[in-house]
């Protein structure tokens, strides 16, 4: 979810009538990670040094659409179909203990989400993660996770600046965009709907408030909170297959050399959902694969364990271009040899596996 915010002025701003409205946020502190940025893009800021992330929440902040629960979400989560909304803050320059200089940035969720972030601890773990990731995204950074340390601070700093968020990305409906955004897989079909919108932009004269300050105010724009997508996806595509760390689950241990098929091959998608496995108390996780494959034994599905992680992709390379998966799996479930069994449903073309 993006959000558009800037440090709010305390003289004011003259804005004009064609201002967009903004909402004031003023969050109140929970936590603070901290850790160290290991790279970055154009030289802002230096590398090596510590940055400090307030976590911190408000009642204005946006909630999931679907109210937590262990047993709904994290199969969600899984299939990147939930998230908590994060209003990420630009980094400013400070100071550490020692003098040195360092960054901090502020990341708000909602009072009742820093509730549930309270009470479950897995929950805690994903969101810093969210967290971690914000920050990048707004920093066009790359922050350690192997520095992430956790300070005995409800903040960095004296005091966590109010923020100011325009009030229409509050009710934006940006999971619609970006599903319209992933349909269009053409880049010709992307080039003409980029043109399309530049031709509406002309046509309407829209305020552009991402490059362009409104006429008469003092206040400058303001910028994007992020660039683009997140860069870790839980559910990821992966090129190639990584067989030297993982444990085969089914008939095929190792995937086929590919060679040329004859005819046109087309692209394979694979329809993932994941839930508790209520026809075999024994596992604990169910997931269902839903594809225009016809046999298990198209399918390879395997654990690896170095990502804790359940690798699927396909045999039938005659029909259809190589593609491949990686669902991460909830913690508990880590193991060097997790026990996987399968069945496949030939009406519905849906593979089933049980962990």
């Amino acid at each position: 979810m993006a959000f558009l915010l800037r440090v709010l002025d305390s003289s004011g701003g003259g804005g004009g009538d064609q201002a967009p409205k903004s909402l004031r946020v003023e969050p109140q502190a929970a936590f603070t990670i901290k850790s160290k940025l290991v790279s970055c893009s154009g030289g802002r800021y230096s590398l090596g040094a510590k940055i400090f992330i307030n976590v911190c929440h408000d009642d204005q902040i946006p909630m999931p659409e679907v109210p937590f629960n262990p047993a709904v979400v994290y199969p969600l989560i899984m299939s990147n179909q939930w998230e908590i909304p994060i209003v990420t803050s630009a980094a400013r320059a400070d100071q550490d203990k020692k003098g040195e200089q360092c960054y901090v940035c502020d990341c708000c969720v909602n009072t009742t989400c820093m509730q549930w972030v309270r009470k479950d601890l897995q929950l805690r773990e994903i969101l810093v993660e969210w967290c971690v990731e914000s920050c990048e995204l707004r920093l066009r950074a790359e922050i350690s996770r192997e520095h992430l340390a956790f300070p005995k601070l409800r903040l960095k700093g004296n005091r966590i600046p109010p923020l100011e968020v325009l009030a229409e990305d509050l009710t934006a409906d940006f999971r619609k965009d970006a599903q319209e955004l992933a349909e269009v897989r053409d880049p010709a079909a992307l080039l003409e709907l980029r043109r399309g919108l530049a031709d509406e932009d002309q046509d309407s004269g829209s305020l552009d408030v991402l490059n362009s300050t409104v006429e008469g105010s003092s206040t400058p724009p303001l910028p994007p909170l992020f660039p683009p997508p997140a860069v870790r996806p839980l559910i990821e595509e992966i090129g190639g297959c990584d067989a030297a760390h993982v444990t085969a689950a089914s008939a095929s241990i190792s995937l086929p050399a590919q060679t040329p098929a004859p005819g046109p091959r087309r692209s394979l998608s694979f329809d993932v959902h994941m839930g508790r496995p209520v026809d075999r108390p024994q596992a604990s996780l169910r997931v269902q694969v839903q594809s225009e494959l016809t046999s298990l034994d198209d399918y390879f599905v395997a654990y690896r364990s170095r990502d804790n992680s359940l690798v699927i992709s396909h045999n039938d390379t005659q029909h259809f271009f190589p593609k491949e998966i990686a669902i991460a799996l909830p913690h508990d479930l880590a193991s060097q040899e997790l026990e996987l069994s399968t069945s496949f449903d030939a009406d519905n073309r849906t593979v089933t596996i049980y962990l």
